[in-house]
């Protein structure tokens, strides 16, 4: 073969090559289009200083992790929610409690498709937890419906994750205080806070472990509180009411009513029966007479049979006004 054959046949090779290569290249798959519904940005702006925490996002697991200092001191978180361009979160962003373990956020991209992303809160604390009573006195006293100081090395201001656990010592029983409104505050002691246990007003007199949970760390007090009982006390103040209705007694605040069970109205040197509908620890409902003295005495003069205490107590108030 001769070199022009030779030439002829190679230009035939190169241009079929082509033909080829351009054949495949109409079969060639387009790289799928990136997900339009996404968070690309989740900032927490509630933070001291003009400071911004960010939120590590997993687009994989479809959850969003904000690490939250202890040293923070914040119940709350408020975020600023940055999507792909086009896409919408559903609903108001509102601000998150640190505790909320079921918050999400649903994305609608561009193209319509959804994507629903979890929130994790992770507060950091720090390495441990001591708790203690008054360390002047052997015993901690407390009553029901009162409140007990403990101090503790909390290092923040936030009770957001404070709870509290009193377990009795002979019986096992268990109560949980409720802690919402309670305040951490600086305390002149080694620990360097402190905050007002409440006692529940259930609580039976005995001898109680106290646990407190805070920033996922758990102490004990080295004593345990002791819970006694003492006279229960009516609310003072004006009383008035009204015959054959009933009435609503409260108990004062960090007292409790200790199984009530008769209670009586001094009028004229008269004691006049009050019939008891209902009692508990710090309510007692009861019914008025119909043929109650009407009028006002002052003061008013109570008494009251409990079957927790020993006597009877003598409940004065400001005034006991009888009307029709």
């Amino acid at each position: 073969m001769d070199y022009s054959s030779k030439h002829i046949i190679t230009q035939i090779l190169i241009v079929f090559s082509f033909l080829v290569f351009l054949s495949s290249c109409k079969d060639t798959i387009d790289p799928p289009l990136l997900p339009q519904n996404k968070i690309v940005e989740y900032k927490v702006t509630n933070i001291a200083d003009e400071a911004f925490i960010y939120g590590s996002i997993d687009n994989d697991a479809n959850t969003i992790t904000v690490y939250i200092p202890y040293y923070l001191s914040i119940d709350v978180i408020d975020p600023e929610i940055t999507v792909a361009d086009g896409a919408e979160v559903e609903g108001e962003i509102l601000p998150v409690s640190v505790k909320e373990t079921g918050q999400t956020y649903t994305v609608t991209g561009s193209d319509g498709t959804k994507r629903t992303y979890t929130l994790e809160i992770v507060v950091q604390g720090p390495p441990s937890l001591s708790v203690e009573f008054l360390r002047t006195t052997d015993i901690a006293n407390g009553y029901p419906n009162a409140t007990i100081t403990v101090y503790g090395d909390f290092y923040s201001y936030s009770a957001e994750t404070l709870t509290a656990k009193l377990t009795n010592q002979e019986t096992g029983e268990v109560f949980e205080p409720d802690v919402t409104n309670v305040e951490i505050k600086n305390a002149y002691n080694y620990l360097g806070y402190s905050f007002r246990l409440p006692i529940p007003a259930e609580a039976t007199a005995g001898n109680y472990d106290v646990e407190i949970g805070f920033l996922g760390n758990t102490a004990k007090t080295e004593k345990p509180l002791t819970v006694r009982y003492r006279a229960p006390q009516l609310t003072t103040g004006l009383i008035r009411v009204k015959r054959g209705e009933d009435y609503v007694f409260n108990s004062q605040n960090n007292y409790v009513f200790l199984g009530l069970t008769k209670l009586t109205v001094e009028i004229g040197g008269v004691a006049y029966d009050l019939p008891i509908q209902s009692s508990d620890r710090t309510t007692a409902t009861v019914k008025i007479p119909e043929d109650l003295p009407l009028g006002e005495n002052r003061p008013g003069i109570l008494y009251g049979t409990y079957s927790d205490w020993p006597d009877v107590v003598t409940h004065r108030v400001s005034s006991f006004t009888v009307e029709e």
